[in-house]
């Protein structure tokens, strides 16, 4: 806690409970009337800070040792002793809630009080347990995408006494905790079997006095049984065999007229929404270019569609801009089914690509890993003689199974409610689920080229006479190609207005020199889809006239608008365009588009097959990441430094999940170690490095770990910060001979602002019961400033340096063991070194 409200704490707690009552400003300035303005408000904002809801878990196990033990509540489980636990609870009716302000406490408390307690504690031991206790800001909560439970019905927080009968005539008491329509949540003292759809018979004791229900009691089955210190609690649903319509109606109509005064239960809308908002930050910055198989009629997988955002769309047109290359090329039928023969388990590949200018056409050349490990010459000049061209490239590629039935996201609020408002879930349309059922497995590529790994490639020697077996890897141009359909979801940067069909001639340039001419297929205020009469390469900008349009009006010029291009569809000679704002034409064009949609809005029909398209996206937009294959990390800025926020667990088995992983029931993961010495200098600084300009950000990290315990890490190391070729190589032959080594690729970028429109209705609802609980997840997704996708590149690496590797498993066990003295202190050297980079 800061000192501004532990030097006060008596007005603190005398001010706290009325935070969230009307009128708190002029109760304040009553309480403080000798402060200013500026104090009273930096008290107020203290006082919000300390109320917000915290998700981090209370661990005092190495302050307290064996005087800790497991506490839950909510669902979370703390560690803390006696005395501690005491004091949680009545900070918690202080609080209205697991707030900030108790966390903070607690540790602070313990860390003071850690003398006394241990009777015989020096200074040294108080500033380590001050450590011990900031250490925990390196603890990330665990995410799981696409997982986030769907309440059927609102539940309210409801207390009163319960008498329940067993079906052996056994009867006990209890008290609820809270209940819906159909569900219920009861604590008590009797702990007895209960075993799952086990029928009970509950007598509402505490409500028989002022309403009658009948002498039977209301039939509930048990769901789940959990058990903390002496209490049992049940969760328990409605038994629909043994009807209670009397029952009902009460029960709804209690809810319905005191769900404000006894409160909602929020818990599962407050996870989910939290949720959705770090994955929509991960759909929208990704890098990787999920596409998506479907089989055909005869059971034959092809590409057939790509997911775009606005960081991977370079990627999808760099690889589809000519007839020649490919995209369709890269995945070859042969490729496709060796990734899906295991199609239960994700399945990972590398691929390299390159391509030549032969009599003025493009060959494109690619190889995979697996392909290039069966044949060491055909390794040897691939790696060596494509590294060495200017579109040398390195994709990763994971490949799985998907179940179609995840592309229906929905919705987190409460069935019930939406049924109150008329807006029933809905459901994909007809012609979306048709081209759904037919995905079977996803392809994920990331582009992992950089510039140092190239020149490790370059290095791989090879005779020319080998180079005749690169035409086995050459694409075909004569060999017909699968058209993959590059598809969008809607998000904050893309559009969001619905576009109108007309068609009207324009005029297209593109660059300098190509000119076109066309017709528009859509409209909207800012931007238009084209129809050209021959097709064009990509490039980013053109320009268009509507010498059509300008006949319509003398206030606005049309002529030579700047537009950017966004994609192109079927043989490209239909593109679409996004109005360049930036321009003072721009800003005029999108008047014009306005004005002319408003005043033909009737005329206008809308383009319903963008509609569909913008919900195919958003349906494979849920593929992706109900199937995700890698772990990303999202970091918050505190004060100059920047701490883990959350740790999003893929859908598949991860070594680096496995690493940082806790062993407690919040399955948080424990980042310290790239956060904390050595590590956390060079990962530090190279963030506070990173220019404002300047996007992404790309590390190298080395994860040493014991062969008898994979996931106990030993040592981390940054690739990045060694000094030269052979320091890496170094390192990757002695982790090779010492143990288990892992590389992780660390793709780091700039969050900006967050999507909260993907999330409205789910915090408008939140702020009708809790506005301060709705604020502090606009807060909190407002101060993730960097995503870190982590891919596992161990194999790409390791290729990288084959040679060296090969030549060292020559040597024998005996020499092993006479060169391990000095082979030993290359890692710490190693770190050394980076520590020295670091400060220097």
């Amino acid at each position: 806690m800061t000192q501004f409200v532990t030097s006060d704490y008596a007005l603190y707690e005398k001010l706290l409970p009325r935070l969230s009552l009307p009128g708190f400003d002029q109760y304040l300035n009553k309480v403080l009337p000798q402060q200013n303005k500026t104090k009273r408000f930096l008290f107020k904002m203290e006082l919000q800070r300390l109320a917000r809801p915290c998700m981090r878990v209370i661990d005092l196990r190495k302050l307290l040792g064996d005087k800790c033990q497991i506490f839950e509540f909510q669902g979370r489980f703390h560690a803390m002793d006696e005395r501690s636990i005491d004091r949680f609870e009545r900070l918690v009716k202080l609080y209205g809630g697991y707030t900030q302000g108790v966390y903070e406490t607690i540790l602070h408390e313990t860390a003071n009080q850690l003398p006394q307690i241990e009777g015989a504690a020096d200074q040294d031991s108080t500033s380590d347990a001050a450590s011990d206790a900031h250490s925990h800001q390196y603890m990330a909560d665990a995410l799981h995408f696409r997982r986030y439970e769907h309440r059927k019905e609102e539940r309210m927080n409801f207390a009163v006494a319960l008498d329940v009968e067993l079906p052996d005539g056994i009867r006990f008491n209890a008290t609820s905790i809270d209940l819906s329509v159909n569900g219920l949540q009861i604590k008590t003292r009797c702990n007895f079997e209960f075993p799952a759809g086990q029928v009970l018979k509950v007598h509402f004791t505490g409500l028989e006095k002022d309403y009658v229900f009948g002498s039977g009691g209301v039939a509930y089955a048990v769901v789940q049984k959990k058990t903390k210190k002496e209490f049992c609690y049940l969760s328990l649903c409605r038994d629909m065999q043994l009807p209670n319509p009397r029952f009902d109606d009460f029960l709804e109509t209690l809810i319905t007229e005191n769900k404000r005064r006894y409160k909602v239960n929020l818990d599962n809308t407050l996870i989910s929404v939290q949720v959705k908002g770090f994955e929509q930050y991960y759909a929208t910055h990704t890098s990787s270019l999920p596409i998506f198989i479907q089989r055909d009629e005869w059971r034959k997988a092809h590409p057939r569609f790509a997911l775009l955002n606005d960081y991977n769309k370079a990627l999808f047109q760099y690889l589809g801009a000519d007839d020649d290359n490919g995209l369709s090329g890269l995945f070859t039928d042969r490729r496709i089914e060796r990734w899906f023969t295991n199609s239960e388990h994700l399945v990972t590949d590398i691929v390299y690509s390159f391509n030549l200018i032969r009599d003025g056409k493009r060959y494109w050349c690619s190889a995979t890993g697996t392909e290039l490990k069966a044949n060491p010459q055909l390794r040897n000049a691939f790696l060596g003689f494509g590294s060495l061209q200017d579109s040398w490239r390195v994709y990763l590629v994971q490949a799985c199974l998907v179940n179609n039935e995840q592309a229906h996201s929905p919705s987190s609020l409460p069935a019930t409610l939406l049924k109150e408002k008329l807006k029933k879930e809905k459901l994909l349309a007809p012609k979306v689920q048709a081209q759904i059922q037919q995905v079977s497995h996803m392809l994920t590529l990331t582009d992992i080229t950089l510039e140092h790994s190239t020149q490790a490639y370059q290095q791989f020697e090879y005779s020319k006479a080998d180079l005749r077996l690169l035409r086995g890897q050459t694409h075909p141009r004569n060999e017909q190609k699968y058209q993959i359909e590059g598809i969008s979801f809607q998000y904050r940067s893309l559009r969001q207005e619905s576009r109108y069909k007309l068609n009207s001639p324009v005029s297209v340039v593109v660059g300098k020199k190509h000119k076109r001419s066309g017709t528009t297929v859509d409209i909207s205020s800012k931007g238009i889809k084209v129809m050209l009469d021959k097709p064009i390469d990509y490039h980013a900008e053109v320009r268009v006239s509507f010498p059509g349009l300008q006949e319509l009006t003398r206030k606005y010029k049309l002529k030579d608008i700047a537009y950017e291009m966004v994609k192109f569809q079927g043989d490209k000679k239909q593109i679409s365009l996004k109005l360049d704002l930036s321009e003072y034409k721009g800003e005029q064009t999108s008047r014009f588009f306005t004005e002319l949609i408003d005043r033909n809005r009737r005329k206008l029909s809308r383009d319903l097959e963008h509609q569909s398209s913008l919900e195919l996206g958003e349906a494979l937009k849920n593929l992706f990441l109900a199937f995700t294959a890698n772990p990303n990390m999202y970091f918050s800025r505190q004060g100059t430094q920047f701490v883990p926020d959350s740790l999003a667990v893929p859908s598949f088995a991860h070594p680096f999940v496995a690493s940082v992983h806790q062993d407690n029931p919040e399955q948080q993961a424990d980042l310290s170690a790239l956060f904390t010495g050595p590590r956390g200098r060079v990962l530090q600084d190279a963030l506070k490095a990173n220019r404002a300009d300047e996007d992404t950000l790309y590390l190298e990290l080395l994860a040493l770990s014991n062969p008898e315990q994979p996931g106990n890490i030993s040592n981390w190391l940054f690739a990045n910060e060694l000094q030269d070729a052979p320091a890496k190589q170094a390192v990757v032959e002695e982790g090779m001979q010492k143990g288990n080594i892992k590389a992780y690729r660390l793709t780091l970028k700039k969050t900006g602002k967050p999507d909260i429109s993907a999330i409205e209705s789910e915090l408008r609802y939140i702020t009708v019961y809790a506005v301060h609980k709705a604020k502090a997840i606009e807060e909190r997704l407002w101060n993730i400033r960097y995503l870190c996708e982590i891919q596992d590149i161990s194999e790409e690496f390791f290729l990288r340096y084959d040679l060296i590797i090969k030549e060292k498993s020559k040597v024998t066990d005996t020499d092993y063991r006479a060169q391990m003295p000095q082979m030993e202190g290359t890692w710490q050297q190693a770190s050394n070194n980076t520590r020295s980079l670091s400060n220097s």
